[in-house]
């Protein structure tokens, strides 16, 4: 292991730490465990596309990071103070701060669907590594909202704002069941197939189910 990976390591760790402080009491759908899951799926995802190493550190740093200004959870996702406090606390240099930020801006379902919506494009990244850490981070957050563990999120997040079981649903015909389309890195996207039919399935079953089948 190299100096320069050694201390991606190191700073990685300290930044885990910090934000698994920070995420101590938000809900299950959007908890620690998650970012964990997003990071995990992340690694296996660099490797996948032969990531460099410090690819693969900005890759894990915006992984763990990406939920950190939601604005679910009253956060600035355009100013992103939480992520760049965090990464500032834990010493991570600042070329690498704005490169973080610039990849968890690029990862949101939300704005790539408004940007369909009126016919723009997004604007491709000056920096390679910022676009494929874009594309691997928005796979792995992605693969994490769908399958299993994407139903259980949803029913979870939505108890936790008192929503009845229909809404939750119906969420999954709004955005949950077109993921399976979005995905940019080609082992995301054979992730997601499977993941897919998981949810195809629980809903037939569902559907049985409401509709009074024994």
């Amino acid at each position: 292991m190299s100096a320069d990976e050694a201390n991606d390591e190191a700073s990685f760790a300290a930044l885990s730490a910090h934000v698994s402080a920070a995420f101590s009491s938000y809900d299950g759908s959007h908890d620690f465990a998650h970012l964990e899951r997003v990071v995990a799926s992340a690694r296996a995802l660099s490797r996948a596309c032969g990531a460099p190493a410090p690819t693969a550190a900005l890759v894990l740093r915006a992984a763990l990071l990406h939920d950190m200004d939601d604005k679910k959870y009253g956060g600035d996702e355009v100013a992103q103070p939480r992520a760049r406090a965090a990464m500032r606390a834990c010493g991570v240099p600042e070329c690498d701060v704005e490169a973080t930020c610039a990849v968890i801006r690029g990862v949101s379902y939300t704005s790539e669907v408004a940007r369909a919506a009126d016919g723009s494009a997004q604007a491709a990244a000056a920096d390679a590594r910022v676009a494929l850490a874009t594309a691997v981070v928005q796979d792995a957050d992605r693969l994490d909202a769908i399958g299993a563990t994407g139903i259980a999120r949803c029913f979870c997040f939505g108890g936790s704002r008192n929503r009845p079981l229909a809404e939750s649903v119906a969420h999954f015909h709004e955005k949950l069941l077109k993921l399976k389309g979005l995905m940019k890195t080609e082992a995301g996207r054979a992730a997601a197939e499977a993941r897919h039919d998981t949810m195809i399935a629980f809903l037939s079953a569902l559907q049985k189910e409401w509709s009074g089948e024994l």
